[in-house]
């Protein structure tokens, strides 16, 4: 099973803390959403809430897997923030989808830069 080679490199940990700040801002909406739906005894959504929390932990998972040099984790990452683009493009209209969409932009870009292609497919 190939594994990326261990790069400390700038680009390699600011893709990896992108990850892990798009996972946290699952992780926080969905406990945060989940807590005060039972303070405020509305129920009605709950169901989602659940939904964002377990992306957010298939967002961890596929950051850890990225940082301990799996393949898997960099066509995740590449996944998310492909995803993250298409999503965005079709809100334009609001600031936000741009915003996301420049920096899922920046992330994809430096996921596709040599350096970390070169150490995912072992290539000189």
């Amino acid at each position: 099973m190939p594994k990326i080679e261990q790069s400390n490199t700038l680009i390699f940990s600011a893709v990896k803390w992108h990850g892990y700040i798009v996972a946290g801002v699952f992780l926080i909406y969905g406990g945060i959403k989940i807590v005060l739906s039972f303070l405020d005894r509305t129920f009605a959504d709950i169901g989602q809430s659940f939904v964002f929390l377990l992306v957010g932990l298939l967002l961890i998972s596929i950051v850890m897997a990225y940082r301990s040099g799996k393949l898997w984790g960099w066509y995740g990452l590449v996944t998310v923030n492909s995803a993250v683009i298409l999503l965005s493009l079709f809100g334009l209209g609001h600031v936000e989808s741009i915003v996301l969409l420049a920096i899922s932009l920046l992330a994809l870009t430096a996921l596709m830069s040599p350096a970390i292609k070169s150490s995912v497919f072992n290539t000189p």
